[in-house]
């Protein structure tokens, strides 16, 4: 319920920026545990006796044309699909220098050549016509095998430019890189302001115009609207406001925990007598704690993904820590251990 839970401030600058891959906007700890990513500016490891030395990944982003820098703002790692999409750039490279020696593009032919090649290509057999006579016609092989050897008609629009990957996989790396950079570059400045008009009965006539915050302006403008999700997202990505919200959502604990402590609630824990044992029940539990404390069961729930058993034991544990009178689960646990084995050296004696 962090700040640095959310992806992002509305979903366009992401909170901890370091923790995504540079270029598709991947997040890198998605268990809270950094995995599987490579630091782009990490020097390279010392090459044991006789090896060549490796260039180091931002090196190796150079020479396919990427040249990146260290700056604010902007993470310094990538993640392991980004890092194979080098290797196949680095395998088309090879394959693309040496087309590009053979390229023709900038070639300018000169009528030498032309005549020449075309020497080569039609000897013919020379013959003097006098000026004064006509040309004899052309046969259709001749003139289908002048079409063949005139020079072609340049296009009105220059050859597409080569490729290093295929058209899909660059597609999508262009659609990742635009993507990671809307994620990670700097949220822009509103361009318009947010006012609130407070009316008050007893003086109607002079209304209060209050001028918003720029951190603020999103959220009274989204409640404005009516949309709570949008201005309750917001609201936790700016820092004053989460913090008071934590603050709150840690009272309501609070108080749900002094309604279980409390002995007039007759709370399941609270119970230790041997009837009460014979009745004891985790599902039980969970609609006492339900009905005392709805928050603190939902944080729990949660977390066990909706494991009645856990997120009771857990519940029961933890109070246990709180006020050592609410003993209901340890005493139920010791009757069913004791009554399972006999006594605690017995039961536990197969285990060891």
């Amino acid at each position: 319920m962090s700040a640095q839970q959310s992806a992002g401030k509305d979903s366009t600058f992401p909170a901890n920026y370091a923790d995504f891959c540079r270029f598709c906007g991947l997040n890198l700890r998605p268990n809270r545990q950094l995995a599987g990513c490579y630091d782009i500016f990490a020097p390279p490891k010392e090459p044991k006796e006789g090896e060549a030395k490796e260039p180091s990944l931002f090196e190796r982003l150079s020479e396919i044309g990427v040249v990146l820098v260290q700056r604010e703002g902007a993470s310094h790692r990538m993640c392991k699909k980004c890092f194979s999409n080098i290797k196949h750039i680095e395998k088309g490279l090879r394959f693309l220098k040496p087309w590009q020696q053979i390229d023709d593009r900038d070639f300018k032919p000169t009528t030498t050549t032309t005549d020449a090649s075309l020497r080569q290509q039609t000897p013919t057999k020379q013959t003097t016509v006098p000026e004064n006579q006509e040309a004899l016609a052309k046969t259709p092989e001749a003139v289908e095998n002048e079409k063949r050897l005139r020079e072609p008609t340049p296009t009105k629009t220059p050859r597409a430019v080569k490729k290093l990957c295929s058209t899909s996989s660059a597609r999508g790396l262009q659609v990742a890189l635009q993507s990671s950079a809307r994620r990670l570059q700097e949220p822009r400045a509103r361009t318009s302001d947010a006012k609130v008009t407070v009316t008050y009965t007893s003086r109607k006539d002079k209304p209060s115009n209050l001028h918003c915050k720029e951190d603020v302006a999103g959220i009274v403008e989204n409640l404005a609207k009516g949309q709570v999700k949008a201005a309750a997202r917001l609201m936790m990505t700016c820092d004053s406001l989460s913090q008071e919200l934590k603050s709150q959502m840690l009272q309501i604990v609070e108080t749900e925990c002094r309604n279980l402590t409390s002995t007039d609630n007759k709370f399941l824990l609270n119970r230790c007598t041997a009837q009460d044992l014979q009745q004891f029940s985790l599902t039980s539990l969970h609609s006492d704690l339900e009905r005392l404390a709805p928050f603190a069961l939902s944080v729990l729930d949660t977390i066990s993904k909706q494991s009645i058993s856990h997120s009771s034991a857990s519940a029961a544990v933890s109070l246990r820590g709180r006020d050592k009178r609410l003993s209901g689960f340890s005493y139920y646990i010791n009757s069913v251990l004791q009554h399972g084995g006999g006594g605690e050296d017995s039961c536990f004696q197969p285990l060891k």
